[in-house]
Formats: C-alpha cells, structure tokens, sequence
C-alpha cells in the first residue's frame, strides 16, 4: 500500500499555466482566421462629395445670416443715430430761438429806453433853447414882447372892460423903461402887476371873464409840441373862459 499512494504536494500554477497554455502562434489558428490588429488612427477618413456640398453650404447660410445681422444692426445703429440727432437739433433750436426772442426782447427794451432818454434830451435842449431865444427877445426887442401882450390882449371877449396884465417883476421894469424911452403908451385899461411867480419872459391876462396863460413854460410846451409835429412856431397862447 505504501508503495501505490505517495505523500501529496501543492502545484505551481505558474508551470501548470505555461504547461496548459500552447504558444501563440499561427499555426495554432485556423487558415480563414487572421490576428487582429488595431485601426490606422493617422490615415485620412474619407468624406464623400454630399457631405462636403451640404457643408458648403451651411458655411454659405451662416455667412449670409451674419451678414444679414450686420445690416440690421448697422441699419438700427443708423436710425438711432438719426433719431439722437434730430432731437439735438431740435433742442439746440429751441435753444437758439428762445436766445434770439430773449435778444430781441433785449433790444426791443433798449430802443424804448433810448427813445425815451433821446426824447428828454432833445426836450430839453429844445425848452434851453427857447428860453434863451424869449429871454433874448425880451431883452434886446422889449418892443416885440409889448406886441406879444397886444395880440393876447386881442383875444378876450371884455376889450372895454379893465385888463390885468401879470408880468415878472424884472420883465415889468423892463417894459416899464421901454414905455418911458419911446414915448409909447400902454393901453388904458391894462394894470400892470408884478407876479413873481410868472418865469421872465412870460405873462398872464386877465379880465372879467376870461384869462389867458402865455407864461414861459406854457410857450414852450407849444413850441415843443409842435416841433415834435413837424409845424412851424405858432405864437399865441391857451385861453380859457
């Protein structure tokens, strides 16, 4: 019995594999059977004409969007650009009109006030003037301003009644020497009186009825209304009744 059963012992898988594994080899393989081998990654894949024409043209269809894009963003891009424009303008005009009403305004203001200061002056320089002239009158030509008092005097309804004739003191005794020098005498019924109230140069008359105002400021309010009219001097004087 001990010579049929032997003491046992763990195998090596390792030997048992290379025993049980035959070699890989072609000749352990069928004839119709050939070994695989991995694809050639480097090659070129084919592309076929279909695909390159459809690819074309979605390239073409993309561009054509983009370029349609770009019109319409430059066309918007132009239309607010228009539009932001005519409201500037607008507003700049607006601007512009409300500065030249606001000139004109101006201007308009300062031709009434020079017309206002131009017409004082020229007043003025007009009362100046004719109060020298009467004062001068009155001085060198006493004869002419006794007719002045004549032709007033002409003008009062009461002629036989009594007269009262108002004179400046100065312009009384310059009439006074005047009568004295040439002999010249006044009328009757005239009374003279002194009014220092009465400008040289000027008088008032005076009957029962009526009165007649010829002082300075009365002529010379003719003198410049009338000049202003284009009219000539006009003596004479207002008469009230």
């Amino acid at each position: 019995m001990s010579e049929a059963f032997q003491s046992w012992a763990p195998r090596r898988i390792d030997e048992a594999v290379e025993a049980a594994a035959p070699a890989p080899t072609a000749q352990c393989l069928p004839e119709d059977i050939s070994p695989w081998s991995p694809p050639d990654m480097t090659a070129p894949l084919a592309v076929s004409p279909q695909s390159l024409a459809a690819k074309a043209s979605n390239n073409n269809l993309a561009a054509q969007e983009l370029d349609n894009q770009r019109e319409l963003a430059k066309q918007e891009g132009y239309q607010e650009g228009l539009r932001l424009a005519e409201a500037e303008s607008h507003q700049l005009l607006g601007q512009q009109s409300q500065q030249l009403q606001n000139a004109i305004a101006a201007l308009s203001k300062l031709s009434h006030q020079l017309d206002d200061a131009l017409e004082s002056e020229i007043a003025a320089l007009s009362v100046g003037l004719a109060c020298q002239l009467l004062r001068r009158e009155l001085t060198q030509l006493p004869g002419n301003f006794l007719e002045h008092i004549h032709a007033a005097a002409t003008t009062l309804t009461g002629l036989n009644g009594k007269l009262e004739v108002y004179l400046n003191p100065d312009d009384m005794a310059t009439l006074e020497g005047h009568v004295a020098d040439t002999g010249q005498e006044l009328e009757p019924n005239w009374q003279l009186i002194e009014d220092p109230s009465i400008t040289a140069g000027g008088f008032k008359l005076s009957d029962d009825s009526s009165r007649i105002d010829e002082t300075l400021e009365t002529r010379l309010a003719k003198i410049v209304r009338q000049a202003f009219a284009g009219s000539a001097f006009i003596g004479g004087g207002e008469h009230s009744e």
